[in-house]
């Protein structure tokens, strides 16, 4: 026997001040509170509820042309029939007509339920759409610094324009890109009145300090210990402009730890001296665009990419940056840079066949390299609400994880997609040519009440054209922020190197072709190094699940492939010109007062393989090709079992999510 009840309701005077963008809920709530959906009686608490089977909404058409609702609703066929999923139905079609002008429309909601099948049929009505309502006066409540034109310049509507609360939550994102702007609260007056021209109040607060100096530090194996120092002013010479000098240096335990833990991924040598960096940026928005940005900056560092080069540079930066409907930002820019790469020896022997002292001096001379680069970026607006609920005040890190009373009703993929162009040659200034891409997308999704998923891919191609392709040029892989099994840059393309004293003790003669053939190399003779490649292709998949307030724990799976490019290779018949490899591993993160401090420890899976040794001569003249030896760094000498295991392990340790 089937039973059937129907459910009759009616929303009166409902508007979306804030649903759509977080800034008006309080407001919303209270009109909610005034009108709501009547026939709100949920089944009792010891029945599950019923599962939707069908979805009708009529009425759409009273306005022309019709109103167009999102592609996925909170109900729909094969949902939970509960009571939040009716109020953001009811809010949708609310917020849909509101941004045709008309908040005030009122929504009969009818549900058959059959109890014995456990189902639910819902159908909502749109039985007026009440009058067309616009914007009113604007008035502007601000403190000092920031001066009340500064607002002005950029709401995004004006008085007489059909009331949209879209365009509300556009200008509360135009007042908080300002970094002297903490928060900024945009609400309309009138509303719960039904008023047909609603006034609005514009009221913003500057962040507490907004010319300050800021000291930072963060520990990973990648930098070891870095320390920056920088002075912000938010209101630069009493205008909408950003100043921020800054100075900072790192690896500055990494000579002390001699390599171990947590600046493992450093290397040695010059890798592992200290790097710095100073720099000098302006922000100015473009006079007459609040959405268009211009920034110029002056900066010199020392920076090393672990085991494979060491870049010094000094140069400048002109970028003007343009957001379009608050989800894609476009970013184009001119870099000159003067640049000098060092510890790249056994780089231009092995890819370029330069293994003289004055040829190596020749390809590491300092040149001018000056790309013309364009970029962009979108992240669309629910992955913002979903990742920061809370309102992010500028200088402040966001939350890193929401807690699961903000997540959203419907947890969706919440995508984000970056990707940059770069080409560099006589036009541009350049001493070298070249063309670079890179592309990387990102998804997150919510899985219950702590867990989440989350998705990347990323993918890279570079093309030499007058000149070397220098090795920062290049891409590489492995490390915290790529393929966690594998060390930092050691993914990918390779070669060995050694000392004449160490060769010796291998059973090679420092000469071309001199190590034996079967030679079995492992990490206490020889050392790594990265030639880089010319394409790149990374996948991760991480699950995420909080257990406290402030830790969660993680289970990965990264892939990673590279490939050289071959006609740069001095000798490519004798050479590994692609190497992939899949490397599982488990992490943990924890929410500190410096940031969320993240741990994994990957498993390297890859097998012995035969690689190039290069060695210089006694005299450090030249460098020589020893042949081709077997890298075994798991078992090398032959250990036990828990001991190769051990070895496979890879500990990383950063700041901040992977991705």
């Amino acid at each position: 026997m089937t039973s059937g009840m129907m459910l009759a309701g009616r929303r009166m005077g409902g508007t979306p001040t804030g649903w759509a963008t977080s800034t008006f809920s309080a407001v919303f709530l209270l009109l909610l509170s005034a009108g709501g959906v009547t026939a709100q009686h949920p089944p009792p608490p010891d029945d599950p509820p019923p599962t939707v089977t069908s979805v009708e909404v009529h009425g759409l058409d009273r306005l022309d042309p019709r109103v167009r609702l999102p592609r996925r609703l909170p109900l729909r066929p094969g949902v939970p029939y509960t009571m939040d999923r009716v109020e953001a139905m009811d809010r949708v079609v609310v917020e849909a007509f509101a941004e045709r002008g008309h908040p005030y429309v009122s929504v009969e909601l009818e549900v058959e339920r059959d109890v014995d099948a456990g189902t639910a049929t819902v159908r909502l009505e749109v039985t007026d759409v009440g009058p067309e309502v616009r914007f009113g006066g604007i008035e502007v409540f601000t403190q000092a610094p920031i001066h009340e034109a500064v607002i002005r310049e950029r709401i995004a509507y004006t008085p007489g324009d059909p009331y949209r609360p879209s365009q509300m939550g556009e200008t509360r994102a135009r007042l908080l890109a300002l970094p002297v702007v903490g928060q900024a609260i945009v609400v309309p007056l009138g509303l719960d009145a039904r008023a047909t021209v609603v006034t609005t109040i514009v009221s913003v607060a500057p962040v507490p300090r907004p010319r300050e100096p800021e000291l930072s530090g963060t520990l990973s194996s990648v930098r070891c210990v870095e320390l920056r120092a920088f002075w912000r002013d938010r209101y630069f010479l009493d205008g909408p402009r950003f100043l921020e000098l800054g100075a900072g240096a790192e690896n500055l335990l990494a000579g002390p730890l001699g390599g171990r833990f947590p600046c493992s991924d450093v290397g040695e040598g010059e890798f592992a001296d200290p790097g710095y960096f100073v720099s000098g940026e302006v922000r100015h928005p473009w006079p007459g665009s609040p959405l268009t940005t211009v920034t110029a900056s002056l900066s010199a560092h020392r920076r090393s990419a672990p085991r494979a080069y060491v870049l010094r540079s000094a140069g400048a930066r002109l970028d003007i940056r343009r957001v379009f409907g608050d989800e894609m930002v476009v970013v184009t820019a001119y870099a000159p840079e003067r640049a000098e790469v060092r510890a790249a020896d056994f780089f231009f022997c092995a890819t370029f066949g330069a293994c003289t002292r004055s040829e190596i001096e020749t390809l590491q001379a300092t040149r001018w390299l000056a790309p013309l680069e364009l970029a962009a970026q979108w992240i669309p607006r629910r992955t913002r609400e979903a990742v920061t609920p809370r309102p992010v005040i500028p200088g402040l890190p966001p939350p890193a994880v929401p807690r699961p009373d903000e997540r959203p009703v419907d947890p969706r993929w919440r995508p984000r997609l970056y990707a940059k162009i770069q080409a560099a040659g006589r036009a541009t200034g350049s001493d070298l040519s070249w063309g670079r891409f890179e592309l990387e997308a990102t998804a997150a999704r919510f899985v219950g009440e702590r867990g989440e998923i989350v998705i990347r891919g990323r993918a890279g191609a570079v093309r030499r054209g007058r000149g070397v392709l220098p090795p920062q040029l290049r891409f590489y892989g492995g490390g915290p922020r790529s393929v966690r099994g594998a060390e930092q840059n050691l993914l990918g393309p390779l070669l060995l190197v050694t000392t004449p004293a160490e060769a010796s003790e291998l059973g090679c003669v420092v000469a071309a072709d001199g190590c034996p053939p079967g030679t079995v190399a492992g990490p206490d003779l020889v050392r790594p190094r990265p030639r880089g490649a010319a394409r790149l292709v990374e996948a991760n998949v991480e699950a995420r699940v909080r257990v406290t307030t402030r830790t969660q724990l993680a289970a990965f799976v990264d892939h990673g492939f590279l490939r050289a490019d071959d006609r740069l290779l001095a000798a490519p018949e004798r050479s590994q010109p692609a190497e992939g490899a899949t490397t599982p591993g488990i992490g943990v993160r924890v929410e500190t007062p410096i940031g969320l401090v993240r741990l994994d420890a990957g498993y390297d899976s890859r097998s012995s393989q035969s690689l190039p040794l290069l060695s210089p001569d006694a005299d450090g003249r030249e460098l020589l090709l020893l042949g081709d030896v077997l890298w075994d760094p798991h078992g090398y000498d032959d250990p036990g079992t828990v001991s190769r295991f051990l070895r496979r392990i890879r500990l990383g340790l950063a700041i901040g999510q992977p991705f």
